[in-house]
């Protein structure tokens, strides 16, 4: 086995135009993009204070929203750049897979393990410690890859991010976040799969299943997301409201 199993976790941060619609901490909208890197930073804080190896790298697209402050930012220890993408309609630019696999293969810092989240993934302050216990009876070749899937919480204003952490909240079958041998991404064809359109993960767990053993973790409370279940905001309500009077009006005036 690897005494000391090293890690690269690689994140595609997105900084969003609007707060999360439906979720508040401390009755103060939030960041999703500033949530998820603190749960990212602490997680990393414990994993460097009991002695792991873990690698962020941020990759972000040219032109991106706050590209730099994505890419410098501690924890963050190396940035990609990059021009490939998928630009959607609320506003995200999603990066290609194949990117996010090119970046964990540059500059290689001796990981044997590639870690991928998505970027609106909470983790628990714990995550590395787990990952670490998960892989460590694993043998040289390493042959295993596992989809962790999240915890689904519900719409709430929660106290402080520790309550989002406690809260029970629902189990996901959806994938997005992947633990895999850092050699076998030579092996592995992405072609054009892009994190965030379903179903990417489903994909990619059948690509790592053929290069060896897939595991599904369904049960744990490693990784979280904040749910929005179709709730709209009080602004949101209103901006619908006025669309919905300036429509009938002019319903009215076409049809004396």
């Amino acid at each position: 086995p690897a005494l000391f199993p090293r890690f690269v976790h690689v994140v595609n941060p997105f900084k969003r135009r609007k707060p999360h619609p439906s979720t508040t901490i401390g009755g103060k909208a939030i960041d999703e993009d500033e949530v998820a890197h603190a749960s990212l930073s602490r997680a990393w804080r414990l994993a460097t204070w009991y002695g792991l190896d873990v690698e962020i790298a941020a990759v972000a697209r040219r032109g991106d929203r706050g590209e730099d402050d994505l890419t410098s930012r501690w924890p963050v220890r190396r940035a990609c750049l990059t021009e490939n993408g998928v630009d959607v309609a609320n506003g995200m630019r999603l990066p290609l897979l194949r990117d996010l696999l090119a970046c964990a293969a540059e500059n290689d810092s001796g990981a044997h393990y590639v870690i991928l989240t998505n970027p609106d993934i909470l983790v628990h302050h714990h995550f590395y410690l787990q990952l670490y216990r998960l892989v460590l009876d694993e043998r040289v070749p390493f042959r295993t890859a596992w989809s962790i899937t999240r915890r689904q919480i519900a719409p709430t204003n929660f106290k402080t991010l520790d309550d989002v952490f406690n809260a029970i909240g629902d189990p996901h079958v959806g994938h997005d976040t992947f633990v895999f041998p850092r050699d076998w991404l030579r092996r592995i064809d992405a072609a054009n799969l892009v994190p965030g359109f379903s179903p990417w993960g489903g994909a990619f767990l059948a690509i790592l299943s053929h290069l060896g053993r897939a595991v599904v973790l369904g049960t744990k409370r490693w990784t979280f997301h904040l749910a929005n279940d179709g709730a709209t905001t009080a602004a949101e309500e209103e901006e619908e409201e006025e669309e919905s009077k300036s429509s009938s009006s002019s319903e009215s005036k076409s049809n004396p």
